[in-house]
């Protein structure tokens, strides 16, 4: 089942499905997702029909086409639908981006490599992020300097524009192991101080993540001086690397983080912005198959790589297609 970003159609992505279709391994079930709620709708009505008829085929492949809101929209609705762990998510860029999670993965922009990854390429087990028990994500999650940069404006940001939130960050203490071996997350580690950047992630981009490990890397900066924070604000603007700059961030490696600013923290969310005070982040193993290159699940991208994928909603990618809105069925 392809789920479509309406903005995502175009002839190429037609072209894609029509060949799939002509070779005759597979069918092929098209809907497009014009409101919120669309892509929940039609993941909930294959599972129900499927459970109430065993005649009704079974859907092995949910293939998000769109940018990183539509695959955040379609592992939502899996995970919100509790699909079976054997069910199966692909991605095929199209449309306006940001498309990041697609270049994390390596990815083809063309729509009939991609769609052939997702029908014939091999799957693997990831691990889902959950941010207060409900909201997915599967790329990265930012706040601070890097979620408050308006991805439209190409014009390098003022730094006096942005202001580090008191905030206080809770993980779970390091070397915290038990006799059996076991991790102890009963003990934890309190940092405070005025936050200037979160980023949360649980992918390949992440260097020393694994899509599976059960694990979030997280990169942040706090308290920072007026020079520093000012440093901070025209790296993320210009996409600078600096050394001053890398030196400036901080991580760790956690199954779970809570982050508590009572004067609210703008997140952007796989290309979302929500608003909260109180925020959990946290993981579900394995709970989601997904087709991917192969050595996807490989990449060790450096700390300098790191810094420049926090600017993730700076440069949205668009793929465009000459003959775009020509021909609207597959």
């Amino acid at each position: 089942m392809l789920l479509v970003d309406e903005r995502a159609r175009d002839s190429d992505l037609n072209k894609a499905v029509r060949r799939l279709r002509m070779q005759g391994q597979h069918e092929v079930l098209i809907h497009e997702l014009k409101k919120d709620g669309d892509a929940e709708k039609h993941v909930r009505a294959a599972f129900d029909g499927a459970a109430m008829s065993p005649a009704e085929k079974t859907i092995h492949v949910f293939v998000a086409c769109g940018g990183d809101a539509t695959v955040n929209a379609v592992a939502g609705a899996l995970i919100g639908c509790a699909a079976p762990k054997n069910c199966c998510m692909a991605v095929v860029p199209r449309g306006p981006g940001p498309h990041d999670f697609a270049t994390f993965l390596n990815l083809p922009l063309n729509a009939t490599e991609a769609l052939d990854i997702a029908a014939n390429g091999d799957s693997e087990p990831i691990d889902i992020g959950l941010l207060n028990k409900s909201q997915v994500f599967l790329n990265m999650v930012v706040a601070g300097f890097a979620a408050e940069l308006d991805p439209n404006d190409e014009a390098a940001a003022a730094p006096e524009a942005y202001y580090p939130a008191l905030a206080t960050i809770i993980s779970p203490s390091k070397d915290t192991v038990t006799a059996e071996g076991c991790r102890d997350d009963r003990q934890t580690t309190e940092i405070n101080g005025a936050l200037a950047l979160l980023a949360v992630g649980n992918g390949a981009h992440f260097s020393g993540a694994n899509l599976d490990d059960g694990l979030l890397e997280v990169l942040y900066a706090m308290d920072l001086s007026n020079e520093q924070a000012e440093l901070l604000a025209q790296g993320l603007a210009t996409g600078s690397n600096s050394t001053n700059l890398q030196q400036d961030m901080h991580s760790m490696h956690v199954p779970w983080l809570e982050v508590h600013a009572p004067g609210g923290l703008q997140l952007r969310v796989d290309g979302q912005v929500l608003f909260e005070e109180d925020v959990r982040f946290e993981v579900l193993q394995r709970r989601l198959r997904l087709a991917m290159p192969s050595g996807a699940n490989q990449a060790r991208p450096s700390r300098r790589d790191l810094i420049q994928q926090a600017r993730m909603t700076r440069h949205a990618r668009s793929i465009s297609d000459s003959s775009r809105g020509s021909g609207k069925n597959a």
